[in-house]
């Protein structure tokens, strides 16, 4: 068994360059993409790798961390079915997973696995650990009965022991490079500790007004994503029972906006059907049709800027391996 541990330092990023901020963030724990606000600083003060079990300190400003399904299909698959633990000291935000909302605060944890696509909204200075580790580590099923494939979003409340046990870890590594057995006892420990938070009693949803709607409006997206003639914030306003304006403020307060947040998703579909063998007889401008883009070139030219590649040319690289 390896005894050491690998400990880093960084020092802060600011809007000068955010997306030095982005590729510090994906080198530490996986890609992922940073959607600018005002100004997208943040320092990863501390970080430590020991066996399969990555902790970090970071403190960051708001801003909104985006984990979508592109990013996630060049994940091993040791990576994948990995679980992200924010442990919260100072700030607050929200996470985003499977159409909830889960907001959390100083003193929560949050888990959310690398499965599926997610998105974490710092709304303000936050300061936190963030764990990386296994997802089986946590999920056996309640009643010991068996194993949740994929774990559920949860954001948990009264996170002090952990905390606790988080900054002694990072900073007793730093000290010793993690030479000592304690180190060791408290790294093990760790993973024990978050499937104790993560199978206790939850945090409950905040029955907003504001959570309700968007989950509403996320489902409407997702029903109607491939209909380009009906899905516009004005018919998605309507479906709900908003006005349009409403809707365009629920995505300005996530940093987003509505129409490019139907095309991100809609180019995450091309992208997908590209790749996937049983497409292989369709052309390039129908698989366009069918994920709800209307002109073939409108969506070579936006695939190519997304993806850095051609549609044309994916396929023939999915093709080839």
């Amino acid at each position: 068994m390896n005894r050491g541990a690998d400990i880093e330092s960084t020092n802060p990023v600011t809007a000068e360059a955010p997306w030095l901020w982005e590729r510090q963030l994906t080198e530490t724990f996986l890609p992922g993409q940073v959607l600018v606000r005002d100004n997208p600083a943040g320092r990863i003060e501390r970080r430590v790798h020991l066996n399969r079990l990555l902790v970090a300190q970071l403190t960051v400003a708001p801003q909104t961390v985006e984990h979508a399904a592109a990013h996630l299909d060049g994940l091993s698959r040791d990576e994948r079915s990995s679980l992200m633990v924010h442990v919260v000291m100072e700030g607050g935000g929200y996470i985003e997973q499977r159409g909830k909302v889960l907001p959390f605060r100083p003193g929560d944890i949050s888990f959310r696995n690398l499965h599926e696509p997610s998105r974490v909204v710092f709304e303000e200075p936050t300061r936190l650990f963030v764990i990386r580790l296994p997802a089986t580590t946590l999920n056996l099923s309640p009643g010991g009965r068996g194993f949740d494939a994929v774990p559920a979003p949860r954001i948990v409340g009264d996170a002090k022991i952990l905390a606790d046990a988080t900054s002694r870890l990072l900073q007793d590594m730093a000290v010793y490079h993690g030479q000592r057995l304690e180190d060791l006892y408290t790294a093990f420990a760790l993973p024990w500790l978050l499937a104790g938070c993560y199978h206790s009693q939850s945090k409950p949803e905040l029955p907003s007004p504001n959570v309700s709607r968007w989950q509403q409006i996320m489902r409407y997206i997702d029903e109607h994503l491939f209909d380009a003639d009906q899905l516009s914030p004005a018919a998605c306003a309507s479906a709900v029972g908003v006005t349009e304006r409403y809707v365009h403020r629920l995505f300005s307060l996530r940093t987003l906006r509505f129409s490019r947040f139907v095309q991100e998703r809609r180019l995450e579909a091309a992208h997908a059907l590209l790749r996937n063998p049983a497409y292989r007889t369709q052309s390039v401008s129908s698989i366009a049709y069918q994920c709800g883009f209307t002109e073939a070139g409108h969506f070579s030219r936006v695939f190519r800027k997304r993806y850095d590649v051609t549609p044309s040319a994916l396929r023939r690289s999915a093709i080839d391996l």
